[in-house]
């Protein structure tokens, strides 16, 4: 909130309704896809992790989910912090924001390009299928989307996001992995 009270005084007032209403409107389509894919598969973003990470590797995404959600609550402490310090971010608080912008939407676009265009838009039973323990393209699509975000002087999220799923189409069309209809290997 602090952040974005920081950010408020540096645009103009149709500047800045112009950018909510874009943030929000991206923020709705990546969690649309999401939902989609929760909707057509029963599953849950650890679940979905499974998929694109194999059964040991999506251990990754549910350790920096969960130290988000940590994260999370631990910002309302810092925002008392913060309200002393007359609302100036400090170094950590910013680190803390630019991080949750470029380590949790790369899982997202790398789920969303699993369940698109390796299974062509439906998930076999999680009970039924055969999952690698690493799924390597998935965890390689995932540091590639992280590092292209944080790296990036655009839209942080949304490079990563875009990177992570180009990544993984790419990884899986070469490696020829893009069938689900075979027991999956370590790769």
């Amino acid at each position: 909130m602090f952040a974005g009270g920081k950010l408020g005084v540096a645009f103009s007032f149709g500047e800045m309704m112009a950018v909510i209403v874009v943030g929000n409107l991206l923020l709705g389509i990546y969690a649309a896809g999401l939902g989609y894919i929760a909707f057509k598969s029963g599953l849950n973003s650890v679940l979905m992790g499974r998929f694109c990470f194999g059964e040991v590797g999506s251990k990754l995404s549910d350790l920096i989910l969960g130290l988000t959600q940590i994260g999370w609550y631990a910002w309302g402490t810092t925002a008392a912090e913060v309200l002393g310090k007359y609302f100036e971010l400090d170094p950590g608080t910013v680190l803390g924001l630019m991080l949750l912008g470029t380590v949790i939407p790369p899982i997202g676009g790398v789920i969303m390009a699993d369940f698109f265009f390796r299974y062509r838009g439906q998930y076999p039973r999680l009970a039924d299928a055969r999952l690698p323990a690493f799924n390597w393209p998935g965890l390689s699509a995932y540091a590639v989307g992280t590092v292209a975000a944080f790296s990036s002087p655009w839209v942080a999220p949304l490079v990563g996001i875009a990177a992570g799923a180009l990544t993984y189409v790419i990884l899986t069309g070469v490696l020829g992995v893009r069938t689900a209809d075979a027991p999956l290997q370590d790769i």
